[in-house]
C-alpha cells in the first residue's frame, strides 16, 4: 500500500512549490490535493517501521555494537521522515505557504527529508555493512554514541532554527516590513546554523575515525546465528502465491511508466494545450490594455545565460504573488505571458535577494554596473557578493568597465520588463510618507533603495569612491 500510493500520488505534487505563480491554477490545485494525500503512504510506512520494532526497543536503545547503532540511526531517520512529510503536506496549504515560501522554512523542510531521513538511513546502513565488509567488530561504541547524539543535537537545532526563521521573515513581510530588514533579521540565525552545522561535521568525523580504527584494530567479526531462511525450492503447490502487483514487470510498467507518463501528461502536456498558457500578451496594469511581449534580444539572451551560470536565480525569484505585500514591494502580480520566452523558467523557491521581475527600467545601467562591482556601494545593507569577474582589469582610478558578459547581464536585467506600463512600482515615498526620499536619510537609503533615484553621475561616483585595485578582483562566493 505504501509503495503504490507513493508511486501514484507523489509524481503529481510538483507544482505545490509554485502556488500563486503564473502556472495554471488547476495544476496547483491538483498538486495541493495529492500532497495532502501523501499522508497515506507516509503513515503506512511509519506504522510498518514501528511495528517491526515492537519488542526490540529496549535491546536497540540500550545496546551497543554496530547492528544496534544501525537500528538507532534507522529509527531516528523514520522520526525525521514523519515530521518532514507531514510538514511538506501542510506546507501546501495556501495560507501556510503565503508565510513560509521563499524563506528558510523551505530549507528546513528540505533538510528534514533529505538529511534527516535519507542520510540517516544511509548512515545506519554504513554501521550495519562496515563490520561485514571488513570482518571486524566496531572499534568504539562510545564514538558511535557521540556521533549519534551530536548529529541529533546539531540537526534538530538547525531544523528548529530554520523553521522559526521562516515564520519570523514571513510575518515581517506580511506586516509590511521592507525586504532588506527581513534579511538582516536572519543573519544571526544563519551564524547559529553554521555553528550547529559544524557540530554535525564533527560528528561525522567521529564516524570516519571509528571506521578507520575498526579496520586497523577491531576484533574479528562473527555473524550472529539466525533462523534459517525458508526453502525457496519447495514445490509450487505449497509455495505462497504472488499477487500480480508484486511481479517486477508490474512494478516497472505501472509505477515506472504509466504513473510517470500520466503525471507528465497532466502537469506538462495538458497545461501546454491550453491556449492561455501560450499567450504572448499581458494586460497593462495601468491602462488595462493588452500588450505584446517581445522575445529576448541576442544580447539579453547572452545575459540570461550569464545570470544562470553565476547562480543569480538561486537567490532571486522571478514571479510576484498577490500576497504578503509583494505587489506594494515589487509591482503588479506576474502574468503568464511574461514567461513565454523563458526556457527554463526561473521562478525559484528561495529569496535571499529581492524579486527581480520588475527591476527593468527601475534603475539605470550605471546603477547595475555599480551593483555588480560592489553591491554595498549602492545598497548599504546588501549581502550580495561582488561579481568582479564581470569587469575588465581596472586602470588606475578610472571607473571599472564591464566585460561583454557584464554588459549582457545589464541588458538582461533591464529587459525584464518588456511590456509597457506593467511596472507600477510603488515609490518609497508612498511606503514611507514620513521619510521622503529627498531627505537623503541613511535609513531610507538602506531600506527602500532611494539611491536608485540618484543620477548617473552620482552612481558612477559611488563606483569610484574607493580605489579600484587588482586586489579587488576576487570571486564573490
Amino acid at each position: 500500500m505504501g509503495f503504490w500510493t507513493l508511486a501514484l500520488f507523489y509524481p503529481l505534487t510538483g507544482t505545490h512549490h509554485y502556488l500563486y505563480s503564473p502556472i495554471p491554477h488547476w495544476t496547483q490545485t491538483v498538486a495541493v490535493v495529492h500532497s495532502l494525500w501523501m499522508i497515506i503512504p507516509v503513515v503506512t510506512v511509519i506504522v510498518n517501521f514501528f511495528g517491526t520494532m515492537l519488542g526490540r526497543w529496549g535491546t536497540v536503545l540500550g545496546g551497543g555494537g554496530s547492528d544496534n547503532y544501525a537500528a538507532k540511526f534507522l529509527m531516528i531517520g523514520v522520526v525525521y521522515y514523519l515530521i518532514g512529510s507531514v510538514q511538506g503536506s501542510i506546507e501546501t496549504l495556501h495560507r501556510f505557504q503565503q508565510l513560509t515560501h521563499f524563506n528558510d522554512f523551505v530549507v528546513g523542510h528540505a533538510h528534514l527529508t533529505v538529511f534527516g531521513a535519507m542520510i540517516m538511513w544511509v548512515v545506519g546502513g554504513f554501521y550495519y555493512v562496515w563490520p561485514r565488509l571488513t570482518g571486524r567488530q566496531l572499534w568504539s561504541d562510545r564514538l558511535a554514541s557521540w556521533h549519534f547524539w551530536l548529529t541529533i543535537t546539531g540537526f534538530t537545532t538547525m531544523v528548529l532554527g530554520l523553521t522559526v526563521q521562516g515564520f519570523i521573515q514571513g510575518a515581517m513581510l506580511d506586516h509590511g516590513a521592507d525586504f532588506v530588514d527581513s534579511v538582516r533579521e536572519m543573519q544571526p540565525w544563519w551564524l547559529a546554523r553554521t555553528i550547529v552545522g559544524t557540530i554535525m561535521d564533527v560528528a561525522f568525523g567521529f564516524m570516519a575515525y571509528n571506521f578507520y580504527k575498526t579496520v586497523r584494530e577491531g576484533q574479528p567479526f562473527e555473524e550472529d546465528e539466525r533462523e534459517p531462511l525458508p526453502n525457496l525450492n519447495q514445490p509450487s503447490s505449497t509455495a505462497p502465491s504472488k499477487n500480480w502487483l508484486e511481479y517486477p514487470s508490474t512494478v516497472g510498467i505501472v509505477a515506472g511508466v504509466i504513473f510517470f507518463v500520466g503525471s507528465f501528461f497532466v502537469l506538462g502536456i495538458l497545461p501546454w494545450l491550453q491556449a492561455a498558457t501560450r499567450t504572448t500578451a499581458v494586460t497593462d496594469a495601468v491602462t488595462g490594455l493588452p500588450v505584446r511581449v517581445n522575445d529576448y534580444s541576442p544580447l539579453e539572451q547572452h545575459g540570461r545565460q550569464v545570470y544562470i551560470r553565476d547562480g543569480c536565480w538561486q537567490c532571486h525569484s522571478q514571479y510576484i504573488r498577490p500576497v504578503t505585500g509583494e505587489t506594494l514591494r515589487w509591482g503588479p502580480v506576474s502574468q503568464i505571458g511574461e514567461s513565454t520566452y523563458d526556457r527554463p523558467h526561473m521562478f525559484s523557491t528561495r529569496r535571499i535577494g529581492p524579486d527581480l521581475t520588475r527591476v527593468g527600467r527601475k534603475y539605470g545601467d550605471d546603477w547595475h554596473i555599480a551593483h555588480r562591482w560592489n553591491p554595498q556601494d549602492v545598497v548599504l545593507d546588501s549581502i550580495m557578493p561582488r561579481f568582479t569577474w564581470l569587469f575588465e582589469e581596472p586602470q588606475g582610478d578610472t571607473a571599472p568597465q564591464p566585460t561583454e558578459e557584464g554588459r549582457a547581464l545589464v541588458a538582461f536585467s533591464n529587459g525584464w520588463e518588456p511590456q509597457s506600463g506593467i511596472g507600477g512600482l510603488v515609490p518609497c515615498h508612498r511606503r514611507h510618507p514620513e521619510r521622503p526620499c529627498s531627505s537623503g536619510l541613511r535609513k531610507v537609503e538602506r531600506r527602500c533603495g532611494c539611491s536608485a533615484k540618484q543620477s548617473t553621475r552620482d552612481v558612477a561616483r559611488a563606483v569610484t569612491g574607493r580605489r579600484a585595485t587588482g586586489k579587488d578582483r576576487r570571486p564573490g562566493f
